[in-house]
């Protein structure tokens, strides 16, 4: 990536630590301006005028957003190694396209009811509420927003949660996402990385989370050490990389900036 390249960033996001990571591994210089999202910058919303979100990668003056779509965009504008854009990432997105596909099915047989049996909940919402404890897991891991992409999906799933029998039926989203990572754990077992022996996509994805585990756990007074000891170590062995260790923030700054944005109200 030859001339102009800058990053729109703020140095606590995990998404933005996904960019960082990819250009340092491939050797690109770029400058990087941090935004203030409370105070956005007009080159932000110029940049990305309708979400308004960071990270936005501007090559030569073209704005790219979303950073599993800058990902996607620097490796194939540098011919990458697989160890960075590997067949799971693009399969990643295939489901994540699949899935969104099927969400807009269902919207369009929602339309302006609102339960899919018309006024009253009824037998397809009991089928398919189940899946919206998922949602938080899906958007994490894939890096989306479904209420973007479906939010009639997300009208009728709030619907239906306030219900007491779906409320308190349902496991907490983040419960469920607390799984996901233990189904990870599995998934990793003796495995230096996620995808074998090099950092790979899947690691890039994951490790922005590293440093707000600190944060997690004074505010949720646990250990993810205790719990997860193999997301530990797999941590720290992405961390000996210069690419993630330059590029991740200190978890303990992580926290104070969240205590005083908190402070802020």
């Amino acid at each position: 990536m030859a001339e102009e390249v800058v990053l729109l960033d703020f140095w606590p996001s995990m998404f933005g630590v996904r960019v960082r990571i990819v250009l340092a591994e491939k050797g690109i210089e770029y400058e990087f301006r941090e935004e203030d999202l409370w105070n956005k910058s007009s080159l932000l919303l110029q940049m990305n005028p309708v979400h308004k979100k960071i990270p936005v990668l501007i090559h030569n003056g073209k704005p790219v957003c979303e950073s599993s779509i800058i990902v996607q965009y620097i490796d194939e504008l540098y011919n990458p190694s697989r160890g960075i854009w590997s067949t799971k990432g693009q399969e990643q997105e295939a489901a994540k396209k699949e899935f969104i596909e099927v969400l807009k099915v269902l919207e369009e047989q929602l339309k302006d009811k609102p339960f899919f049996g018309g006024e009253t909940f009824g037998y397809v919402d009991v089928c398919l509420i189940g899946y919206y404890c998922w949602f938080y897991a899906y958007e994490t891991f894939g890096n989306f927003s479904i209420e973007a992409e479906c939010p009639q999906i997300i009208a009728w799933a709030k619907r239906c949660m306030q219900k007491e029998s779906v409320s308190k039926t349902l496991p907490d989203a983040k419960k469920v996402f607390g799984f996901v990572q233990e189904v990870l754990e599995e998934q990793l077992k003796d495995k230096p990385f996620f995808g074998g022996e090099t950092l790979g996509y899947v690691d890039v994805c994951l490790i922005g989370f590293y440093c707000w585990f600190y944060a997690d756990e004074t505010f949720g007074n646990f250990s993810v050490e205790a719990e997860c000891p193999q997301i530990i170590a797999w941590a720290k062995r992405c961390m000996q990389k210069e690419s993630v260790s330059k590029s991740l923030p200190d978890g303990k700054k992580v926290f104070q900036e969240l205590m005083r944005q908190i402070a802020l109200g």
